[in-house]
């Protein structure tokens, strides 16, 4: 009668350890979620920072290339013309094909 006693200690130890592994697996992955959504959070942060600057950038490069043809267009509008027309040419042939 020793042997059905010990093997239920040895059960009733073995559910103990595997609750106390599923307690420790929850809060593993309760702690992996947390992270990973910090990690997340924190890269599309700088993604965004990254993003506006950029937008900033092209933004001011394109106001800046506008004024430098508008300056050309007032200081040479026959060359700029025949420019447009050249180019207008060469597009529609390239294209007819």
């Amino acid at each position: 009668m020793t042997e059905p006693t010990s093997y239920d200690a040895d059960i009733s130890a073995l559910r103990d350890d595997l609750g106390a592994l599923r307690r420790d697996v929850a809060a593993l992955l309760d702690h992996l979620k947390t992270g990973a959504a910090t990690g997340a959070r924190d890269a599309a942060d700088r993604f965004d920072v990254s993003a506006k600057q950029l937008c900033g950038d092209l933004s001011a490069q394109g106001a800046q290339a506008a004024k430098l043809i508008g300056r050309q267009v007032e200081t040479q509008p026959l060359a700029t013309f025949l420019i447009a027309v050249g180019i207008g040419y060469l597009g529609a042939r390239i294209l007819s094909r």
